[in-house]
C-alpha cells in the first residue's frame, strides 16, 4: 500500500539528513573549524541582526521587592523604532555584581510568577537576573492570543527572509550588550538560561555570541531529529513554526550549538516527565557534548541532570540551577 502522510515521508527525509551530520571529531582544532563555520552560517541564517542601537536602553522606572532586592525596569533600543522591555532584578547592595539574562519559554510573559521567584532568588544570593520580554508576548503583544501572535510575526520575517528564533537571539544579544556596558553588572561575568523555548533560544544564543560565562537550559534540551520522529509523531507537536531555523539540520543540530559553548560551565537540566524533550534525543545530545567538552580538556564544566520537578523554574530546578550560577559566576 502507498504511503499517502506526507508527515512520515518529511520523518524519513529528516532521519536521513541527521545521519549525514558529524558526531565525532578526532581533536579540538577539528571542532573549531567546524564550529566557526557553523557560527557564520547562523549569524547569516537567522539571521543575526546587529545595529547601532545594541547596548542602548533607558531605565524606565526603580522599584524595592524587599530590603535585599530591587527591580529596574529598562526599554533596551534594538532599533530606532523598537524597544525590549527588560525586568532588571538587582541585589539592593553596592556592586556591580555578575549577572544572568534569563530567557522565557514559548508565551510566557517575563512576570510570569517562576521567573520573577527565579529571578528574586538570584538576587538575594548577589547575582542580577535581566527578565527578557519577546514578541507577541506580555508587553509586547499585539493581540491576546500569543500563538496567533507569535505565528504572525513568524509569517511576516519569513517573508522578509528572516526567522522568528533568529529575532529572539537578537534580542538576547542587544539585552547582553545593555548589560555589558551597565556599570552595575560585571561584564565578563554574565550568565545565560532559558526555560524550554527559551532555552533554544539560548542555545542559538551562545553559538553565536560568545561572551557568555556560563549556560544552563532548562527543560529544553533534545535534538530537532527527535522533535520531528518521536514528539510530533506519537505525542504531540509544535504549536508553531517559531523555534524552527529553516534548513537547518544541513549544518548541526542541538548537540553542536551546545557544544560551541565548550569549556565554559554547561549545566543542562531537563524534566523527567517533560514530554516535549525525547530522552533519546537528550542522550544523544548528551553524549556529543560530553565527547567535545573531552577533547577541550574540560569535562568537569558539563553536567546534565533529569528531575522530577515542575516544568519551570521552580524546586530542585531552581535551586540547582541558582547553585550552578553562583559557582560558575560567583557572587
Amino acid at each position: 500500500m502507498n504511503n499517502y502522510s506526507l508527515h512520515r515521508y518529511l520523518q524519513t527525509k529528516v532521519e536521513e539528513k541527521c545521519k549525514k551530520l558529524p558526531l565525532e571529531f578526532n581533536d579540538i582544532n577539528e571542532w573549531h573549524q567546524y564550529k566557526t563555520n557553523l557560527k557564520n552560517w547562523l549569524i547569516e541564517n537567522l539571521p543575526v541582526v546587529r545595529n547601532s542601537y545594541t547596548g542602548k536602553g533607558e531605565s524606565t522606572g526603580v522599584f524595592e521587592i524587599s530590603d535585599t532586592v530591587e527591580l529596574e525596569t529598562v526599554d533596551v533600543m534594538f532599533d530606532e523604532n523598537l524597544a525590549i522591555p527588560v525586568s532588571i532584578y538587582r541585589p539592593n547592595v553596592a556592586g556591580p555584581h555578575p549577572a544572568v539574562l534569563v530567557c522565557p519559554g514559548f508565551g510566557t510573559p517575563a512576570n510570569t510568577g517562576y521567573y520573577v521567584s527565579f529571578a528574586i532568588g538570584l538576587a538575594q544570593k548577589g547575582i542580577a537576573a535581566a527578565v527578557i520580554e519577546y514578541g507577541g508576548t506580555g508587553l509586547c503583544a499585539d493581540r491576546p492570543d500569543c500563538e496567533t501572535n507569535i505565528n504572525n510575526i513568524a509569517s511576516a520575517a519569513h517573508l522578509l527572509g528572516m526567522n522568528e528564533a533568529g529575532f529572539r537571539v537578537s534580542y538576547n544579544i542587544s539585552v547582553y550588550e545593555f548589560l555589558r556596558c551597565d556599570p552595575k553588572v560585571i561584564s565578563d561575568r554574565i550568565g545565560i538560561t532559558g526555560l524550554c523555548q527559551g532555552a533554544i533560544t539560548a542555545m542559538y544564543t551562545i553559538a553565536v555570541e560568545e561572551g557568555f560565562a556560563a549556560f544552563s537550559p532548562l527543560c529544553g534540551v533534545s535534538t530537532y531529529e527527535a522533535e520531528v520522529l518521536d514528539y510530533s509523531g506519537r505525542q504531540g507537536g509544535w504549536t508553531g513554526i517559531s523555534p524552527f531555523v529553516f534548513n537547518v539540520l544541513e549544518y548541526g543540530d542541538f548537540m553542536h550549538f551546545i557544544a560551541s559553548f565548550a569549556p565554559k560551565p554547561l549545566f543542562v537540566v531537563n524534566n523527567l516527565t517533560d514530554i516535549h524533550w525525547p530522552l533519546q534525543g537528550l542522550e544523544k545530545t548528551q553524549k556529543f557534548v560530553r565527547h567535545i567538552y573531552g577533547l577541550a580538556d574540560a569535562s568537569d564544566a558539563c553536567s546534565f541532570r533529569l528531575t522530577n520537578s515542575p516544568h519551570s523554574y521552580e524546586g530542585e530546578n531552581a535551586s540547582s540551577i541558582t547553585d550552578f550560577f553562583i559557582n560558575a559566576i560567583g557572587v
